[in-house]
C-alpha cells in the first residue's frame, strides 16, 4: 500500500519533491480477488443484502492492494463486514459506477498504467485473449421487467479466464453462448454494447 506523503512548502522557486508510488501488478490483484462470497448481512432477515457481487469482488481486490477509492462517488455497500476506519463501506456495488470511477482517474497505480481499450462485445475476444487486466462489459443482460438489456459485469481477466468463473466456466460461456444462456443462466458477453479493458502487467 502506498503511504501518505506530506509535501512541505518552501521559498525555493522550482523546487521539486519526489513522491514514490508503488505499482500494483496483476498477480497481486488476482491473488487478492475473494475466493468466496463477501456477504453483507441484513440484521433483520439474516440474508445477504446483495445478489450481484461482481463490483464488490473487484472492489475488495483493489482495496487489499492499496487502492482505497477515497474519491469514489458511486454508491457504496452498507452493513459492510470490513468497513474502513471511518465505518464506511469499502465496496462499490454497481459495475457501471466502478467502471466510471476507474475510467475517470488520470492515473491509476497499475503496472502498465494504460488507459482502457474501448471495445465491443463482438471485438473484445481477439483484442484481449492473451492479456491480463480489468474488464467491464456493458448492457448485455436483461434485468427483470426490462425490454432492452442494461445489465453489466466487471471482473479480472487472465488469458481468457474470468476470476469470477474460472477457466472451464469462462470457456463454456464463450464457446457455447446459447447453451450457457439457456441452461446455465449466463448471458452472452458478446451482446455487450461496450467493453472496457485496462491492461495490467
Amino acid at each position: 500500500m502506498n503511504q501518505k506523503t506530506v509535501v512541505t512548502p518552501n521559498n525555493k522557486t522550482g523546487s521539486v519533491q519526489d513522491v514514490k508510488i508503488k505499482s500494483v501488478y496483476f498477480d497481486e490483484l488476482w491473488s487478492a480477488y475473494p475466493s468466496s462470497t463477501i456477504k453483507h448481512i441484513d440484521p433483520k432477515s439474516k440474508d445477504d443484502i446483495f445478489s450481484d457481487h461482481c463490483a464488490i469482488n473487484v472492489s475488495q481486490a483493489l482495496y487489499k492492494c492499496g487502492i482505497l477509492m477515497k474519491i469514489f462517488k458511486g454508491t457504496r455497500c452498507w452493513n459492510c463486514p470490513t468497513p474502513d476506519s471511518t465505518g464506511k463501506g469499502i465496496h462499490a456495488i454497481r459495475a457501471q459506477e466502478l467502471s466510471d470511477y476507474l475510467k475517470s482517474q488520470k492515473t491509476l497505480p497499475f503496472a502498465g498504467g494504460k488507459k482502457p481499450l474501448e471495445l465491443t462485445g463482438k471485438t473484445y475476444e481477439d483484442a484481449v485473449s492473451d492479456k491480463t487486466g480489468l474488464i467491464f462489459f456493458q448492457d448485455y443482460w436483461l434485468r427483470s421487467g426490462e425490454k432492452s438489456p442494461t445489465g453489466d459485469h466487471i471482473d479480472l481477466w487472465k488469458n481468457n479466464k474470468l476470476a469470477s468463473l474460472g477457466w472451464l466456466s469462462t470457456w463454456a460461456r464463450r464457446t457455447f453462448p446459447q447453451a450457457s444462456e439457456s441452461y446455465l443462466s449466463m448471458s452472452d458477453l458478446r451482446k455487450s454494447t461496450k467493453v472496457l479493458f485496462w491492461e495490467i502487467l
